[in-house]
């Protein structure tokens, strides 16, 4: 999952809409996977967003809300799969 919040934060500055909405839509199962549920609905109005609405500068302050969400639970989700076999 950093990898593709990183990704897309990249695609949001160079402003790649197409790949934003990709991946918004990867993202939604792995948050959901991790019960990040108000990530899932963020990565959700993503990507809807960039297909219907076009609010870029909303798109970009739900994706920093996402990075966020998922910087603060890192840790218990590293812990977690620690303790996976």
């Amino acid at each position: 999952m950093p990898n593709y919040i990183s990704q897309m934060r990249q695609y949001i500055e160079e402003k790649n809409w197409h790949e934003v909405g990709n991946l918004a839509h990867q993202l939604k199962g792995n948050l959901g996977f991790v019960s990040m549920h108000e990530a899932v609905q963020l990565a959700h109005e993503i990507n809807r967003g960039v297909i219907l609405d076009n609010n870029y500068e909303e798109i970009s302050r739900k994706a920093a809300r996402i990075e966020e969400l998922f910087n603060h639970f890192k840790p218990a989700i590293e812990a977690h799969i620690a303790t996976c076999p």
